[in-house]
């Protein structure tokens, strides 16, 4: 199942990182390089997973660029 970009929202994007809405965007990178290390495909994980672990880091860090200017 493909993940459609509508399904993400701010809130599901930092429950999947495991982040809050005050961490900045070094904290969203290691927690996804965290993330992605144990879920990634080549490494036993699922495709899916990686997949909605790359989006939520890219909604969190394009929403922290919005807010920067």
């Amino acid at each position: 199942m493909a993940v459609q970009t509508d399904e993400f929202d701010l809130s599901k994007a930092r429950w999947l990182l495991g982040v809050s809405a005050h961490d900045d965007a070094d904290r969203i990178r290691a927690r996804y390089r965290h993330l992605i290390a144990q879920n990634h495909p080549d490494t036993g994980g699922s495709e899916e997973r990686a997949m909605e672990l790359n989006k939520a880091r890219d909604v969190l860090l394009d929403d922290l660029a919005k807010k920067s200017g």
